[in-house]
């Protein structure tokens, strides 16, 4: 399978890494048909130091991302300034029929708020270039 990895500022490659291995029977393999950044994740992919000057001493920094790797994490940084990591469950689920009955009754437009659509294989370039909120869409597999 692909993985989109970050290899320095403003350079990310697919690389092909072997499938995740499931534990149990309640556990699968999800793959997105959509996806979009955070502000975290633009200011990673510039070269910005995600902690240094973005929280005040002593913040806290929760995270609703999923990782399906083992994720570095400046821990020297974090604890000079003193600042909290929360890996928080992501979980929309429970919220999204109320967002798309918003969106379908015209209360929320998504295109007010993605500045562009674009094909899954272009991740690794888009996401180096200056965009504010770009949507990535791959065909369901």
């Amino acid at each position: 399978m692909r993985q989109l990895t970050f290899v320095k500022p403003k350079v990310l490659e697919w690389h092909d890494v072997p499938p995740p291995h499931l534990d149990g029977p309640r556990q699968a393999v999800v793959a997105p048909v959509a996806a979009t950044t955070c502000d975290l994740d633009r200011s990673i992919i510039k070269g910005r130091a995600p902690f240094g000057g973005s929280l005040a001493p002593r913040g806290i920094c929760s995270s609703v991302s999923m990782y399906f790797r083992e994720a570095a994490l400046p821990l020297l940084e974090m604890q000079l300034h003193g600042i909290r990591f929360e890996a928080t469950p992501t979980n929309i689920r429970p919220h999204l029929g109320a967002v798309l009955s918003l969106v379908q009754r015209g209360r929320v437009a998504p295109e007010e708020i993605t500045t562009e659509t674009l094909r899954w294989d272009d991740l690794p370039g888009a996401l180096a270039e200056p965009s504010m909120k770009p949507v990535f869409v791959r065909s369901p597999t």
